[in-house]
């Protein structure tokens, strides 16, 4: 209406208009970093991890479903990992000098392939259980000694008092004498000692001080056997992955997996392969591509790959800030505000979750 200084504001039209610039900045944000950033100034990030992973010959092997998950091949040129920069460097330069380079991938037959994905069949998920029951079963790393700890202590223990029934009290009454008659009634008699209040809190004080250091000692205790056995337990499952991936188990046990490569329209839909090849087949490999230029597959399971997510985020935050507080300098601060609290709470929680589940302590991560 004419004349009306606070006009009625469509909800959805202006829902409309901010979802629309919102992707109109995220769209030339995309174009920048795929098209140009990526390409000519620094590579992607999962490509920089991936060229970490080969650096350390370390190969991940990660499970989002039942039934699916993700490869990493990491391979390098040298056998071992564990030597200085120089000789990495050289083996690296020799390489590429003598042009010998044949790539390090999985398969001879698609040298440059360092990342698949996995689709696992019953046979598989029911020997990694059972792989996982016997590195983290209680007969495996049982240990025959006892905690250290208060209560089981001997310094701890309450000893019961001696019993003086019987012939024991015979002859202590037998021979009792007139003097420690006369000495045990005077001790009765005498009042008990006075106890300083400055020595009742300085004992008070080496008590709980001994107490709290009991305490420390036996939870650095509980740390270390938890470490030891993580090692333990990663150690064996590593060498059932190693002995599967060479083929080890494909004579005795009928495992084996094999490599897969999808047809343009299974790309395009993202269709999974026949159900019939997955329950009596081996384990499929089939090659990770980037998605429309950007990150690999994998990615979608870490907080990277999770850009689209992100943003709808953004635009739901912004958009229902914007029709709440009807202030859009209000509205930016709190959308900046949120996704930084979230990106806060995956960076301190991350590294206990993927220590968690790696079985590999906090100190080695990177």
């Amino acid at each position: 209406e004419r004349g009306n200084d606070n006009p009625h504001k469509n909800m959805a039209l202006q829902f409309a208009n901010t979802a629309w610039w919102w992707l109109i900045f995220s769209l030339v944000q995309f174009i920048w970093n795929v098209g140009f950033y990526r390409r000519f100034i620094v590579p992607p990030l999962s490509d920089r991890f991936i060229d970490v992973c080969s650096l350390a010959k370390i190969s991940v092997i990660i499970f989002d479903a039942e039934y699916h998950g993700w490869y990493l091949h990491g391979n390098a040129p040298y056998p071992y990992a564990d030597d200085t920069l120089s000789e990495l460097t050289r083996h690296i330069m020799n390489e590429h000098a003598l042009n010998r380079y044949t790539g390090h991938g999985l398969d001879p037959r698609l040298p440059d392939v360092l990342v698949y994905q996995l689709w696992l069949t019953p046979a598989f998920r029911i020997a990694w259980r059972n792989v996982r029951l016997k590195a983290t079963g209680d007969d495996l790393f049982r240990d025959t000694q006892l905690p250290i700890s208060p209560r089981n202590s001997l310094l701890s223990t309450t000893l019961p008092p001696p019993d003086i029934t019987g012939p024991q009290r015979l002859l202590r009454g037998s021979f009792t004498s007139p003097t420690s008659t006369a000495m045990s009634s005077a001790a009765q008699n005498t009042p008990p000692p006075s106890i300083d209040r400055a020595s009742f809190f300085h004992t008070f004080k080496i008590a709980l001080f001994s107490k709290a250091k009991r305490k420390q000692h036996h939870q650095q205790t509980e740390s270390l056997r938890t470490q030891t056995t993580n090692a333990d337990t990663m150690d064996i499952i590593n060498a059932f992955l190693r002995t599967f991936l060479i083929h080890g188990y494909a004579e005795k046990f009928q495992l084996d997996w094999a490599i897969r490569l999808p047809s343009v329209m299974e790309k395009l839909t993202e269709q999974i392969p026949p159900l019939g090849e997955l329950r009596s087949g081996p384990v499929l490999f089939q090659p990770d591509e980037c998605r429309f230029g950007g990150d690999n597959g994998w990615t979608s399971v870490i907080f990277l790959g999770n850009d689209w997510e992100l943003l709808l985020h953004e635009i739901l935050t912004y958009a229902v800030a914007d029709i709440w507080f009807k202030s859009t300098f209000l509205s930016i601060l709190l959308t900046y505000l949120l996704h930084h609290a979230i990106r806060i709470v995956r960076l301190l929680c991350g590294e206990q979750n993927i220590s968690d589940r790696t079985l590999v302590d906090k100190r080695f991560l990177i």
